[in-house]
């Protein structure tokens, strides 16, 4: 069984058949999100000329996904062992950014806002339970 489909005027490697294709697919699935990156890389790489845009497509990734997993799997070793991202992303929090929210809120900050579908306006509900 041959692994890729080949275009039979060039010769040139085109994609892999559909049943390896779902395979691919359930195991990419499976996989976190560092080895992903790295597996598409292998991937892409595999293939070639037009591999990045055939893998992104495949499996539904950004392009700059797979060429940064080709970039990682460049490099002699793991720049984060043990974690799947880097430190230092994600968003602050509150009192990170505001240093004066710093102590207890008050009482009735803790309460949910919504909006009555009936009227239109805003009304108080309970206060959350905790």
């Amino acid at each position: 069984m041959n692994a890729l489909v080949y275009n039979r005027s060039y010769r040139i490697a085109v994609g892999y058949e559909k049943e390896i294709e779902l395979k691919m697919q359930r195991l990419f699935a499976t996989l976190s999100e560092k080895d992903r990156r790295r597996y598409a890389g292998i991937e892409a790489a595999k293939l070639g000329h037009g591999g990045i845009e055939y893998i992104s497509k495949l499996f539904g990734v950004d392009p700059k996904t797979v060429r940064r997993g080709m970039t990682e799997l460049e490099q002699t070793g793991d720049p984060v062992p043990g974690r799947v991202r880097k430190e230092g992303g994600g968003r602050k929090t509150a009192t990170e950014r505001l240093p004066q929210l710093e102590g207890p809120l008050p009482q009735d900050s803790r309460r949910i806002h919504r909006r009555r579908p009936d009227a239109g306006r805003r009304v108080v509900d309970q206060p959350v339970p905790r």
